[in-house]
């Protein structure tokens, strides 16, 4: 068995490969909000009622602005749903629902880049029997990538992998939790050396 201090290592880099392979998702993610808006499209953002009987709210993506209030149900909602705004959650859910392995599926929008391929990160390097290894690789990757959700975990993300918690955020960060500002200014943080510093 390696030293403590050799398989920290390998896990932390380990966790550098999760970061990068989901910073592909969230660079595409960038990517398209910037040709949406530069074809004329609005990023917004639709809340739901929190409760049964609230108003759905549109507000704009990157601000935070609120743009529309609709107190009655879905259909009053998209009644005052205007030209020109696309749903934040559009984008995420082309993403999810019509990429086929990297490529675009057939019903793929022509405005949208190609999807990120897949890029695993390469196995965990220490001697492990392989179903050891996958379990622990599952708990490495769901731990690292949760430090755009987790209250303080991209500082300990960070502190682990050696990056500064803009580049940690930058992988991790999800479009629906910090606003949209934010979230494309993340895209500009460096993208570090998977091997560590």
């Amino acid at each position: 068995m390696p030293e403590p201090d050799a398989a920290g290592s390998f896990i932390a880099a380990y966790a550098r490969g999760c970061l990068t392979a989901a910073r592909a998702d969230r660079d595409w993610f960038r990517k398209a909000v910037a040709c949406l808006e530069a074809a004329g499209e609005r990023i917004v953002q639709t809340e739901q009622p929190g409760r049964a009987g609230g108003p759905w709210v549109v507000v704009d993506w990157r601000t935070g602005a609120t743009l529309a209030i609709s107190s009655g149900g879905h259909d009053d909602c998209a009644a005052a749903w205007r030209d020109g705004w696309t749903d934040v959650c559009w984008i995420g859910g082309r993403l999810e629902d019509l990429a086929e392995e990297g490529r675009p599926g057939p019903d793929w929008p022509g405005i949208l880049p190609s999807p990120p391929a897949p890029d695993p990160p390469a196995p965990l390097a220490l001697p492990l029997p392989s179903s050891l290894s996958a379990q622990l690789e599952e708990v490495i990757e769901a731990w690292a990538v949760a430090a755009g959700v987790t209250r303080g975990r991209a500082a300990e993300v960070a502190a682990l992998t050696g990056w500064t918690q803009d580049e940690v955020l930058a992988c991790t960060a999800s479009w629906l939790t910090v606003t949209g500002e934010q979230y494309m200014r993340l895209g500009d943080a460096e993208r570090p050396d998977t091997a560590g510093r």
